[in-house]
């Protein structure tokens, strides 16, 4: 697909996620409001200028130009967002400062349910499709409610091991469970050419007990948890570069990279020893461990019109040397031999981690519960790393409808994930947006839902409404706080998106 043909998709599915999610829960003020009979004069889809509208019964449905909210006013309100009561309509039945406290506070929390209704169905939905495994960023210590998780990310790369062997996720490695590398690693000297139980969440997301040697002989890999492909913890080292891409098949055949270099597939054509080269994992660069793209992007401009002999190991887990015949200058993007690789941090992450509920029908709800109180409890946690002098976290964390256009462009690009499984990501991204779009819509905040509930309580308290004059003012303030938080947010997140 072409880069606007992709732009194209991206804008059309966020749209379609954030219209549908405004939808209904403004469906859940119009349903609640017409249960207690009162009027609905407006129903809107989006502000600003209307681009349709049509009159059905008592109501004015509209579709307006900017499709990020939309509103219900009910008969009685003096403007769509419900800040303003006409205080002279009290004694009409079918207005809605005429009901009673218990029935105001059902039909203005009533848009915050129905997310959080939607939100659980679709978490439920989609962790039976995932066999309730949930992958998360790992922002401090949170304990997940009902499900078993598991600190860190630890792959088992198939690809290392025999043609009938599983991949998976490492839970557990002789009913431990590695809390770091350093951790991990120790694990792995404890048994090393031994048989060892490994916990695994296999790829259909079920887990059993496999039973594995974890190798360290240095002419046989096994997997990519064998010590002699792990990173040696001592050194900051990121992990091993895998080569991804030839840039250009031409220079393959130029001396560059040369098939006479290569052992064991001598006379085979360009393209079969390219196939033989990608996805390999590099091991070492002239002698040299290599475990992070600055690191191999030195030796290669301090080699320029010499050669580098590299030690890989291809995705059958055999090992190989190649002998690198480097150019005298830099390609005119200012790369060298065309080749792209991406850093593979040898199966460990401590930045994800693993979540299993024990079945979707308990999973959903509770995996509701905890987005909403995971993302509050990371907000704080982001808020006090900014405090003390780390703000990036919250810079890359925060985000708003851009990030969300720019996590489903992330999806609708990746040419390696079937339609399947990008399906099952916009499910997951529309259920966490709903449930969280629920528990910041109930904050009592003015402008929000749950602001036009604390005035409804503090009305019933004070026994009257607050003065006009005032309500202006607090109203005021928060339209003018908000609209400059969702401002900054927005620039923040373009100027992310935006190629450096």
């Amino acid at each position: 697909m072409s880069q606007l043909g992709t732009t194209i998709v991206t804008v059309i599915i966020t749209l379609l996620i954030i219209c549908f999610l405004v939808f209904i829960h403004e469906f859940g003020h119009f349903i609640c409001a017409k249960l207690f009979k009162v009027k609905v004069d407006k129903f809107s889809l989006g502000f600003g200028p209307i681009l349709w509208k049509k009159v059905i019964g008592e109501t004015e449905y509209s579709l307006r130009i900017i499709l990020l909210g939309g509103y219900v006013q009910m008969h009685g309100d003096l403007d769509p967002a419900s800040s303003k009561q006409d205080t002279q309509l009290t004694q009409d039945p079918r207005s809605f400062v005429s009901k009673t406290v218990a029935q105001k506070l059902i039909i203005i929390s009533a848009g915050v349910v129905i997310n959080l209704i939607v939100g659980i169905l679709l978490f439920t939905i989609y962790l039976g499709l995932v066999n309730s495994v949930v992958l998360l960023p790992k922002v401090g210590n949170y304990k997940f409610i009902g499900g078993s998780s598991y600190p860190n990310l630890i792959e088992l790369t198939k690809d290392f091991r025999s043609s009938d062997a599983t991949a998976g996720y490492v839970l557990t490695i002789a009913d431990k469970i590695p809390t770091s590398r350093a951790d991990l690693v120790n694990i792995l000297k404890q048994y090393q050419d031994k048989k060892v139980d490994v916990k695994l969440l296999e790829q259909n997301n079920t887990i059993e007990v496999k039973e594995l040697v974890l190798n360290t002989s240095d002419n046989n890999i096994a997997s990519n948890l064998d010590l002699k492909f792990f990173p040696n913890v001592d050194n900051n080292d990121s992990g091993r570069l895998i080569i991804t891409d030839f840039k250009d098949d031409s220079n393959f055949g130029k001396g560059i990279i040369t098939t006479s270099a290569i052992p064991n597939i001598q006379g085979t054509s360009i393209k079969d020893s390219k196939k033989q080269i990608l996805n390999s994992f590099i091991l070492r660069a002239n002698g040299e461990e290599i475990y992070s793209n600055p690191q191999f992007l030195n030796l290669l401009n301090n080699g320029l019109g010499k050669t580098v002999n590299l030690d890989v190991v291809n995705s059958e887990g055999k090992r190989s040397e190649l002998s690198l015949l480097l150019p005298t200058k830099k390609n005119s993007d200012g790369s060298i031999l065309g080749i792209s690789n991406a850093l593979i941090n040898s199966g460990f992450d401590p930045q994800v981690m693993v979540v299993k509920y024990d079945n979707p029908i308990v999973g959903g709800p509770l995996h509701a519960l905890n987005i909403i109180t995971y993302n509050g409890y990371a907000l704080f946690y982001l808020i006090k790393d900014a405090i003390n002098g780390k703000p990036q976290g919250l810079v890359n964390n925060v985000g708003g409808i851009v990030a969300i256009g720019g996590q489903v462009r992330q999806v609708v690009s990746t040419q390696d994930v079937g339609n399947g499984e990008k399906l099952k990501f916009l499910l997951n991204l529309t259920a966490s947006i709903s449930v969280i779009l629920a528990s910041a819509n109930i904050l009592p905040i003015p402008m929000l839902d749950g602001g036009h509930i604390l005035f409804i309580l503090l009305e019933k308290l004070r026994g009257k409404p607050l003065s006009a004059r005032l309500q202006d003012l607090i109203y005021g303030f928060f339209f003018i706080v908000i609209i400059l938080l969702a401002l900054v947010i927005t620039i923040k997140d373009i100027l992310h998106i935006l190629p450096t």
